[in-house]
């Protein structure tokens, strides 16, 4: 979250070229743009505003008005350009206190969320990171009361009250627990107030979240009031190889969350990158990460990559055959054309055979045709440039491939892939500021389509069919539509879902569930979706995989 400037990272010992910024203008117009396409409202920023630097720990040094904000993020551009898309996106503030209650009342008394509605921002996100504590007295800094204690109470009223005059809704984390103030404040969209998707992810926040832990949320915590769970996680195996680095469900899993955990609001929690599938056209860039990757791994740990994450062409860390694949689709005709690979590759910082080879090197795979690829060395890790060749491509769809064959010596970071017609320059610019987010790719895979499909608002709930902590199959409707979600616990197991609450007539299901030999361990990612008709009263047998889930939306024929 924090920013630094290279002179603090140096001064520190630190190289500045590792130290990755994630909010900043250029990516957040980035995310902007991706939501514009898919029908969401809002994209929501941490890490834009200065004083990271005092979290966790007294948060004496947050600033939180929109003139507050860190060199690289600049708030008025982002919400700009928000509102210049069709249809428009808008930003979602991030407001961490870190459990200050001073700094933060004195920064609502100063007038930020009138501020915030000046600029177009409808939305914030508040967090009280604080053990063992809230800070109500002197200047916040030491933890004085509990976060559920009479003064967080009316602290919490008095948020909410603010926020609501300045047409503000919130999103509460570590909140107090939920009563059903909610129907006073409906501004208050959902609280956190429980062990949310961040402790299902890191290895060591993860006690007390196994597998039944989102199986027991609809009986416990949710009883209590709209949740922030924070769901739709894709790249579930986050950290590729290291177990202690993944979400505990597959993907259909993480689609069946949203029809069983009502929020009054709605996440789509991943990076884009999870969701955007691996195609592109002539004219458009994807990154490299979004690729079908076949022995591939992805990294973060240099600067300036666009989509934050690259795929490394290394053999150290990748074994012989490894592939990143594309398809370049639509091609209008046959022809020769432009391959842009944005990379970088240190000459000093490398493998000896790396060095020795004078440049890095990959074999380049077009339509299942070979040939090396020779990307020259660029001044260092976070200094990207953009490498091009001339391929062959036929009309309609062609596949192509960066390849890690046994002799290919690697040595490069691969951040996208784009395509044009001859000589008309890269849709991906080298420089990082220059990138132009309306050249991306922002297609994306298929079970995503159900995260753009599901409401958030609800007229009718039924539960199906549940065992606390073993299984649960909730179904909701919104209008004409029905959605399913069924989640199971470590176990996989088969249900039997009746449709006897639907109306008389004929209807159409979508259905995304765990592909045949998928579990949380195995093949996690992968979705299986088909479509049938049912009718009322019809019966479907389901079948989960281990931490596995079904989705559905059912809508008239």
């Amino acid at each position: 979250w924090e920013y630094k400037s290279d002179g603090e990272l140096s001064y520190a010992g630190q190289n500045p070229a590792r130290y990755v910024h994630g909010a900043r203008t250029e990516r957040t117009k980035r995310y902007m743009r991706f939501a514009s396409e898919h029908g969401f409202d809002s994209v929501l920023v941490e890490g834009w505003n200065q004083g990271w630097s005092t979290y966790p720990g007294d948060g004496t040094g947050f600033g939180m008005g929109v003139d507050d904000s860190y060199p690289d993020f600049d708030v008025q551009t982002v919400t700009d350009y928000g509102a210049s898309l069709s249809p428009s996106v808008e930003m979602t503030m991030h407001n961490e206190t870190a459990g200050n209650i001073v700094t933060y009342e004195d920064e609502i008394d100063a007038g930020i969320f009138g501020e915030y509605e000046a600029a177009g921002i409808r939305s914030i996100k508040n967090g009280y990171v604080k053990d063992p504590g809230l800070g109500f007295e002197g200047d916040g800094g030491g933890a004085s009361h509990t976060h559920h204690c009479q003064r967080a109470v009316n602290h919490h009223r008095l948020v909410a009250q603010a926020a609501a005059a300045n047409r503000q809704m919130l999103e509460v984390h570590e909140g107090m627990v939920p009563t059903g103030e909610h129907r006073t404040y409906p501004n208050v969209a959902a609280r956190e107030v429980v062990k949310a998707q961040e402790y299902d992810g890191f290895d060591e926040l993860r006690a007390g979240t196994g597998r039944d832990h989102h199986v027991t949320l609809p009986f416990t915590r949710m009883v209590a009031g709209p949740t922030s769970y924070q769901p739709g996680i894709f790249d579930t195996t986050f950290l590729d190889n290291d177990p202690g680095g993944r979400i505990e469900t597959t993907v259909a899993k993480q689609l069946a969350m949203y029809p069983t955990y009502l929020g009054g609001l709605q996440m789509a929690a991943d990076r884009i990158e999870a969701y955007v599938d691996s195609t592109l056209e002539v004219g458009e860039f994807v990154q490299a990460s979004s690729g079908e990757l076949d022995g591939m791994i992805t990294a973060d740990e240099w600067r300036n990559s666009y989509g934050g994450h690259y795929v490394p062409i290394d053999p150290n860390r990748e074994p012989d055959g490894a592939t990143a694949t594309f398809t370049v689709k639509n091609v209008p005709s046959a022809g020769t054309y432009d391959l842009h690979l944005r990379y970088a590759a240190d000459s000093e910082q490398n493998r000896f055979a790396v060095t020795q080879f004078g440049s890095g090197q990959a074999t380049l795979v077009v339509n299942g045709s070979r040939r090396e690829i020779t990307p020259p060395f660029t001044d260092y890790w976070d200094d990207w440039e953009v490498y091009t060749v001339s391929v062959d491509l036929q009309a309609g769809d062609n596949t192509v491939a960066v390849e890690l064959r046994e002799w290919d010596v690697g040595g490069f970071n691969l951040d996208a892939v784009g395509v044009s017609e001859p000589g008309v320059g890269s849709p991906v610019a080298a420089d990082y500021g220059a990138v132009d987010p309306s050249r991306e790719n922002y297609d994306t895979v298929p079970a995503f389509d159900f995260i753009e499909q599901v409401p958030t608002d609800w007229d009718e709930t039924r539960v199906l069919d549940a065992a606390i902590g073993e299984y649960v199959v909730t179904a909701r409707r919104s209008g004409e539509e029905w959605y399913v979600g069924a989640m199971t616990n470590g176990d996989a197991r088969s249900l039997t879902v009746s449709f006897e609450f639907l109306s008389s007539g004929s209807y159409t299901v979508t259905e995304y569930a765990d592909a045949p030999g998928t579990d949380v361990e195995t093949n996690p990612t992968e979705v299986e979706i088909s479509e049938y008709g049912v009718s009322a009263g019809d019966s479907v047998q389901l079948s989960l995989g281990a931490s596995g889930g079904t989705a559905m939306r059912i809508r008239p024929a």
